[in-house]
């Protein structure tokens, strides 16, 4: 299939990053191959996100369409609105926080294009703390995982190891996420279409990174093997389970 055939769509969720978005969706609309809808659903930012969204939105009108959420979603719930709204046939994830690489939708398609029994692909991602200095790559950072490999039933049962930022997937796929599983409440949305799509189709692995995957301390989805290990990740859990920042 031709790559100019694929509707592209990116489904972006937002809460409270201002200090951050604007860089995530300039670099988005810098790409070499300009995805055709951006969605993004914000989740009751309170920072002043929203102005700085519009106002990227107000120069590409067709391009970006902005949903806010009457209540609070969490970030899961806010990634299932924002899916169920794309209309493109390759859909993207895009956290608020991250820089992509120019040539990120090009190559990625190009995955897609070639076979069409894809029905996911993914690339690597460089892992970088909040000023976008590099501190390593997923790939090289996942002890228990090879992401080059086809995961086995253990390393599925506990979640796939690649984050949203990383990944695209096939438009076929969302009958099959959509509504998310009880599980994802768990696992996050990503590493749920992930389990899905191993599922159901073929998966694309991209062994070079093709997005700065910002890591401030503040992150929606906290990852133990990333953000300062096991005391961290506590802290995530109580937080998403009690509201507690102690």
């Amino acid at each position: 299939m031709n790559q100019d055939n694929f509707k592209v769509s990116v489904a972006i969720c937002t809460f409270n990053g201002a200090a951050f978005v604007e860089a995530q969706l300039e670099s988005i609309l810098a790409q070499s191959r300009s995805p055709d809808e951006i969605i993004l659903c914000d989740d009751g930012s309170t920072d002043g996100t929203i102005d700085v969204v519009k106002k990227i939105s107000d120069k590409y009108p067709d391009k970006i369409k902005i949903f806010q959420n009457e209540r609070r979603l969490g970030s899961c719930r806010n990634f299932e609105r924002a899916i169920s709204l794309v209309t493109g046939d390759l859909i993207f994830l895009s956290d608020f926080d991250d820089v992509w690489f120019p040539e990120k939708v090009a190559t990625m398609i190009r995955v897609f294009a070639e076979d069409p029994g894809f029905v996911m692909a993914y690339s690597d991602a460089v892992i970088t703390d909040v000023e976008l200095r590099p501190t390593g790559t997923v790939f090289n950072r996942r002890k228990d995982t090879d992401l080059r490999k086809t995961p086995s039933l253990q390393q599925l049962s506990r979640g796939v190891a690649f984050n949203g930022p990383m990944m695209a997937f096939h438009s076929r796929l969302k009958p099959f996420v959509i509504p998310f599983s009880p599980l994802s409440l768990q696992w996050t949305h990503d590493h749920w279409i992930g389990y899905i799509a191993y599922a159901v189709g073929k998966i694309g692995v991209i062994e070079r990174p093709l997005v700065y995957y910002r890591r401030h301390g503040k992150n929606e989805g906290g990852d133990a093997e990333f953000d300062g290990g096991l005391l961290y990740q506590w802290r995530v859990v109580r937080k998403k389970y009690t509201g507690s920042e102690e």
